[in-house]
């Protein structure tokens, strides 16, 4: 699940790993309207970034599933360095790797920041984690667009490059399925 709206989404901000943003009174009602819905599934564990808005989601959906939360730095978004705290609009393909939605270099980063490959590497070692860790478990995990995108890459064995990347809406819901041990 993506975290809950924030005041910088609203703004048309850069995010990344800058944690001054807060979810807006909307992105509580959302996650918590969302995490009702979950209440018939069979979750054992909260996983979640270590972000702000992130862990509020998190603890959130944690009091109406009662379930715990573990704190993961490895689900953070991608990291937009000096871009962070900027408008959305200075994001350029030279910085990012997406032009028109298509991922045209894994490797583009903004000054300071982590490229798509960076964060494609930080979901399979969160797999990697989770197939030592959490075999056969249920998890319910809280996190940003970017590492959506990155975990879904990683899930089906796929290369971001060539990628059109999806639109990943708050409080959105993505099911994964580890069937076999990470590559």
């Amino acid at each position: 699940m993506r975290h809950g709206e924030t005041d910088w989404n609203r703004s048309q901000l850069v995010q990344g790993h800058d944690d001054a943003s807060r979810l807006t009174d909307e992105g509580r009602e959302h996650v918590g309207a969302v995490a009702a819905t979950l209440s018939e599934e069979s979750f054992s564990l909260i996983v979640a970034s270590d972000l702000g808005r992130a862990q509020e989601s998190a603890a959130i959906a944690a009091r109406i599933l009662r379930l715990e939360i573990v704190t993961l730095a490895l689900l953070r978004e991608r990291n937009f360095g000096v871009l962070e705290g900027g408008p959305r609009s200075a994001l350029t393909p030279q910085h990012t790797g997406v032009s028109n939605d298509v991922v045209i270099d894994v490797n583009a980063r903004p000054p300071g920041g982590e490229s798509l490959e960076d964060m494609a590497q930080r979901a399979r070692r969160f797999f990697d984690l989770v197939h030592h860790s959490w075999p056969n478990t249920s998890l319910l995990v809280v996190t940003h667009g970017g590492m959506i995108r990155a975990l879904m890459s990683a899930a089906s064995g796929e290369s971001l490059l060539g990628s059109t990347l999806a639109p990943v809406a708050n409080c959105s819901l993505w099911r994964l399925s580890l069937e076999q041990s990470p590559q």
